[in-house]
């Protein structure tokens, strides 16, 4: 099992939650928070956060909806500690939702940080949407574009429903520094599976990172569809952003 990196100290999580049985997000009504500790001195318990504790049995943090479906939730105090593996995952009470769940691994030490950011970098050079961690590395200065060694964006959207191919979709991205990209892309079929496909070039990756900009996870990033009739639905928000300085 692969565990993607959280720094010490964060209190922030964000969710975007989707109805199962409709593809459409969930704007209303209640959804919790949850995170277990699967290792250190609290493994197996569950972290209340009225109270910043652990607990033997599960404890539902309460999220606010933000917009479009997206919740989010910030902790009165960070639970993770250096080295202490995670599972977090949101519940709408009703169990209408989709499942969706994180296994995280927690780190305060940069030089972990920096090795991850470059074994992403080589993943990048392959492909640079992760389908199972729904997360993105883009490089900064480099184009993804047809007929580039890397190609574009291709994201599955095949788990949406009433999305055909020639549909437009739009893709939004942002650093925690502010700068931001975004792009126009369209739906296409790739092997009897809808992907949207997004074309950056780059200028559009042209963004600056500071020296102490060395997180994980540096940005999020989004991606909506839109219908023929100028409707305008989200399919993926506030996903991981992996944003790599260019070194070459």
């Amino acid at each position: 099992m692969s565990y993607q990196t959280i720094q010490t100290g964060a209190t922030e999580r964000f969710f975007t939650v989707v109805a199962r049985s409709s593809g459409d997000p969930i704007t209303s009504g209640t959804v919790n928070y949850y995170l277990r500790a699967k290792s250190g001195d609290n493994a197996g318990k569950w972290w209340r956060d009225s109270d910043q504790s652990w607990q033997a049995g599960s404890i539902a943090n309460p999220m606010a909806h933000n917009d479009d479906g997206h919740w989010e939730i910030d902790l009165t105090e960070s639970p993770f500690s250096d080295g202490v593996r995670y599972l977090e995952y949101v519940k709408e009470s009703g169990d209408l939702h989709v499942p969706d769940a994180r296994h995280l691994i927690a780190s305060a030490d940069s030089v972990t940080t920096l090795k991850n950011q470059l074994a992403a970098t080589k993943v990048a050079i392959v492909s640079p949407y992760d389908p199972d961690k729904r997360r993105l590395t883009l490089v900064q200065n480099m184009s993804y574009l047809q007929g580039t060694p890397v190609g574009p964006l291709l994201i599955d959207v095949s788990a949406y429903s009433g999305i055909v191919a020639g549909d437009a979709v739009h893709f939004g991205g942002r650093l925690n520094n502010g700068q931001t990209i975004d792009a126009s892309g369209v739906v296409i079929d790739v092997g009897g599976i809808n992907h949207a496909r997004i074309e950056l070039d780059d200028t559009d990756t042209a963004l600056t990172l500071a020296d102490t900009e060395m997180s994980d996870i540096n940005g999020r990033w989004e991606l909506k569809h839109e219908t023929g009739g100028g409707v305008i639905s989200p399919l993926y928000a506030n996903k991981e952003l992996h944003f790599l300085r260019n070194l070459v």
